[in-house]
């Protein structure tokens, strides 16, 4: 597995395929993803020196494209001691590591959440939680009602195409960040949901 585009572009990405849970996102998807990003993020001055967060990190191939693409600083979450082992591997291979830090923390945590919002706000974050179990959901809410977006922040969630996610019932008065959907795009068994946060006029 590579690195699509980027100053790291073609730099391959370490992968165990026995680690526990890891789906990592497959080249084309990733590519059609960080073209939608870059072009929803133009506006805003692009990804460059700006903060992104990876959650469900596997082996970081969302969050260490985002690095080669201009983001200055990710935060990585990835729960499994294996799995977060073959992460850092990775990044000290691509020589990134003044510009990631990992988490090993379960996206349940509740301490997680706190420590994640003394970091906010991040323009860019992205999740490819296991399908079918509702984690995508758990995620777009926790990270809405945390106010975890920066002005033109982009949020970025796969699930299995099928899945809704829904954020009606969320921005009600007291969580209406400026926050809106900006569409889901389909890669065979996979969606791939994108929402921005608005400046409010």
């Amino acid at each position: 597995m590579r690195i699509v585009g980027g100053y790291l572009g073609r730099r391959r990405i370490r992968l165990r395929e026995k680690l526990h849970g890891i789906r990592p996102t497959q080249e084309k998807v990733r590519e059609a993803m960080f073209n939608r990003i870059e072009h929803y993020a133009v506006e805003y001055g692009g990804l460059s020196g700006k903060k992104a967060l990876d959650l469900f990190a596997g082996t970081g191939a969302l969050g260490l494209e985002a690095i080669s693409r201009g983001i200055d600083e990710c935060i990585f979450v990835e729960r499994h001691k294996a799995t977060a082992y073959y992460l850092r591997q990775n990044i000290q291979e691509l020589s990134v590591d003044s510009h990631a830090r990992v988490i090993r923390l379960n996206v349940r945590n509740k301490g997680l959440w706190k420590m994640l919002s003394s970091h906010a706000p991040f323009f860019l974050i992205m999740a490819d939680p296991p399908y079918g179990k509702g984690m995508g959901q758990f995620v777009l809410q926790k990270i809405i009602e945390e106010d975890l977006m920066a002005k033109g922040g982009l949020l970025v969630i796969e699930e299995r195409s099928g899945v809704f996610l829904d954020i009606s019932h969320i921005l009600h008065d007291g969580f209406h960040h400026g926050i809106i959907p900006l569409g889901e795009r389909k890669y065979g068994d996979t969606s791939v949901f994108m929402w921005q946060k608005r400046v409010l006029s």
